[in-house]
């Protein structure tokens, strides 16, 4: 049997991968490949927060 499809955009994934990253360049004994790794956590945190400010954007309404 197959999961359904994993929406990859959302702000708890984009987190946990970072996480995940995160964790794998501190067992990493390529030093190159650590701080790639640590970059790539960076990125999926700064992701996870543009997807919320976008999402909170358009929940926003204005009352005049």
């Amino acid at each position: 049997m197959m999961a359904g499809p994993v929406n990859q955009a959302t702000p708890p994934y984009l987190r946990q991968q970072a996480y995940r990253c995160q964790r794998l360049s501190r067992d990493c004994m390529d030093l190159a490949t650590a701080r790639d790794l640590r970059l790539m956590a960076e990125e999926y945190f700064a992701e996870a927060i543009e997807v919320e400010a976008t999402t909170a954007k358009g929940r926003s309404i204005r009352i005049e």
